[in-house]
C-alpha cells in the first residue's frame, strides 16, 4: 500500500474517530446536564446544554423545511465535489470530509432532536460543538489549500 493512501486512510479514520466525539459528546450533553446545570474550566471555558434551533452561530431561523432542503443540497454539492476530487487533491479531500462529516452530525440532531446540540462555551465565541470545529477545520484546510499564501522574493 502507498504510504499516500496508506496516510489517507488513516486521516478519515481519525475524522471518523472526531464524528463519534462529537455524537458521543452531544448523547453526554443531553442526558446529563440540565437546562440550568454547567461545568466551568480555567473561568473561561464552560461547558452548558444548549439546543439550538436556528441556524449557523444560533442565527434565528424558524423554516425546518427550507433549511433541510438546503442543508440536503449543500451536502450532495460538497459529496459531489468530493467524488470530483478523490483522485486530484488529498487535501482538499480532507477539508471536504471534515466538512460533510460535521454537516451529517448537526443534521442527524436537527432531525432526532428537532436542534442542533450545542455545549461548548469559551464566552468570546458562539456556543458550539464538536461538529462545527469539524467545519470550520475543514473550510480553513479548503481556503489555505485552494488559496495557498504565496511566498515574496526579497528584494536585495
Amino acid at each position: 500500500m502507498k504510504k499516500t493512501t496508506k496516510n489517507f486512510i488513516l486521516i478519515n479514520l481519525g475524522i471518523f474517530f472526531l464524528f463519534l466525539v462529537d455524537r458521543f459528546s452531544k448523547w453526554y450533553a443531553v442526558s446529563f446536564l440540565g437546562e440550568e446545570q454547567h461545568y466551568v474550566f480555567l473561568k473561561f471555558f464552560r461547558i452548558k446544554l444548549y439546543l439550538n434551533e436556528g441556524i449557523a452561530f444560533s442565527v434565528s431561523f424558524y423554516q425546518p423545511l427550507i433549511y433541510l432542503i438546503n442543508i440536503s443540497i449543500l451536502l450532495i454539492l460538497f459529496a459531489f465535489l468530493r467524488k470530483e476530487y478523490l483522485n486530484k487533491n488529498k487535501t482538499a479531500i480532507v477539508g471536504l470530509t471534515l466538512i460533510i462529516v460535521g454537516a451529517i452530525s448537526n443534521l442527524l440532531d436537527r432531525l432526532v432532536q428537532g436542534a442542533v446540540i450545542d455545549f461548548i462555551n469559551l464566552r468570546v465565541l458562539p456556543i458550539f460543538n464538536f461538529a462545527d470545529l469539524m467545519i470550520v477545520s475543514g473550510v480553513f484546510v479548503l481556503v489555505f489549500k485552494l488559496f495557498p499564501i504565496k511566498q515574496h522574493e526579497k528584494i536585495h
